[in-house]
């Protein structure tokens, strides 16, 4: 997860025109005016310390459902593009997979534009980038 948080917040620039809030593992302060991207682990196969293949759930939350899209057709290009490449927070990225999305969904409570998508991650330990 904190893999994920680095790549969109040091490692995408393309994100930048779009004044994000917030890139985090929670809605802690999040209102439907604040444009937001939210992270979490959501499960995976473990076989620690030899291999993990976590499934990552990312929530993009916008003021409209546009700008929404946008927002998150650049997130996943950019987890995909650092698949191969990608070393941090004690991990190195081997392979990216969709398993469910990009879909758009509504927040019943708050009418806020939402897209989510689930990727599985396919990592291996690095111990020389721990933070």
């Amino acid at each position: 997860m904190a893999g994920v948080i680095d790549i969109l917040t040091n490692q995408t620039p393309e994100l930048a025109p779009y004044s994000i809030d917030n890139i985090s593992g929670d809605l802690t302060g999040w209102d439907k005016t604040k444009t937001w991207i939210q992270v979490s682990r959501e499960g995976g196969l473990r076989v620690w310390p030899k291999i993990s293949k976590p499934r990552i759930d990312i929530d993009v939350y916008a003021p409209t459902s546009n700008e929404c899209a946008d927002i998150m057709d650049i997130v996943e290009a950019s987890i995909f593009r650092a698949q191969y490449q990608y070393r941090g927070w004690g991990i190195r990225l081997h392979r990216v997979i969709e398993e469910v999305g990009p879909v758009e969904a509504y927040d019943k409570h708050e009418e806020s534009p939402r897209y989510f998508c689930s990727l599985r991650l396919t990592t291996t330990p690095d111990f020389e980038s721990m933070p």
